[in-house]
């Protein structure tokens, strides 16, 4: 979902275009991107940090055990 500030706010693996996220996981905490392009256009990215989740999808959950 894009915010009014045009930020993506924070997403898991699985939830953004495949460039995108190799991109945005690959920074550290402040860094940023060079372009990224995507079917949806090119895309600078700026890492402000990090959020884990206290629960998981069953779904997600059993593709990582399998």
């Amino acid at each position: 979902m894009v915010k009014a500030d045009n930020s993506r706010g924070f997403f898991g693996h699985g939830d953004m275009q495949k460039e995108f996220e190799e991109a945005a996981f690959a920074l550290n905490k402040g860094e940023v991107s060079g372009m990224v392009d995507t079917a949806s256009g090119l895309h600078l990215i700026q890492r402000l940090g990090t959020q884990y989740e206290s629960w998981f999808h069953a779904d997600r959950v059993h593709n990582r055990l399998e």
